[in-house]
């Protein structure tokens, strides 16, 4: 027992840790800088969360129900993946910064015009979409950790339950790690979303997130 509750703490620490990861960061913040409001962006967080820890569990029962080995050539790739994916969302939130639909308004007040200048970034329209994407951001990368993953449970847990249950203390501290940082993302862009400027900061973090996914195909290569 105490055994138990000690790897499902580990689980809990490592996930939380896990989830600053510098790839899972860039990933989420191109899709944190496309939102004005704070708690739905922690929201992302906990549902990238889920689609990671859901990921895992499938790959955790597969290895003890059916002895599921995640074969090597996939084990080499999974990374290239996960590259290509931030690649991906890199260049869309560039596109869309770039894209911004900017128009005026003319308004008279007191017999004096006045021009108002308003940029469409945040459409509601698209907000649905977020949730998708905060989703597959998370399934891709559980799919990429899960191999060294199912290596720490096979060589410490005595069974399905100690798999188990690290994975879903895993599963909540990663799920944690990123609420808290989309959270902390969002806070200053919300602020930043009342002027103009947001579009630096899509563009930023489109930047980063291309340069994160570049570094890890190099570095996969490289082996």
């Amino acid at each position: 027992m105490e055994e138990t509750v000690s790897l499902a703490f580990a689980g809990l620490v490592l996930g939380i840790t896990h989830a600053l990861d510098a790839d899972h960061v860039a990933a989420i913040s191109t899709i944190v800088s496309e939102r004005k409001r704070v708690w739905p962006s922690a929201m992302l967080g906990v549902i990238w969360g889920f689609g990671h820890t859901m990921t895992l569990l499938a790959a955790v029962l597969g290895m003890f129900i059916i002895g599921f080995k995640m074969p090597e050539l996939v084990q080499n790739n999974a990374e290239v993946l996960v590259g290509i994916m931030l690649l991906v969302l890199g260049t869309l939130a560039i596109k869309k910064a770039l894209g911004a639909k900017v128009h005026s308004h003319e308004h008279i007040h007191d017999g004096v015009g006045h021009i108002h200048i308003h940029q469409h970034i945040f459409e509601k329209g698209h907000e649905h979409s977020h949730e998708k994407r905060s989703l597959l951001i998370g399934i891709i990368h559980g799919f990429a950790g899960s191999a060294a993953l199912m290596m720490i449970i096979a060589t410490n847990a005595n069974g399905l339950g100690d798999g188990l249950g690290y994975v879903l203390a895993f599963g909540i501290g990663t799920t944690i790690g990123m609420a808290t940082i989309t959270m902390l993302m969002a806070i200053p862009i919300s602020i930043i979303a009342k002027s103009n400027r947001i579009t630096n900061v899509q563009t930023i973090c489109g930047a980063f997130s291309i340069v994160i996914g570049l570094f890890i195909i190099s570095q996969m290569l490289v082996l």
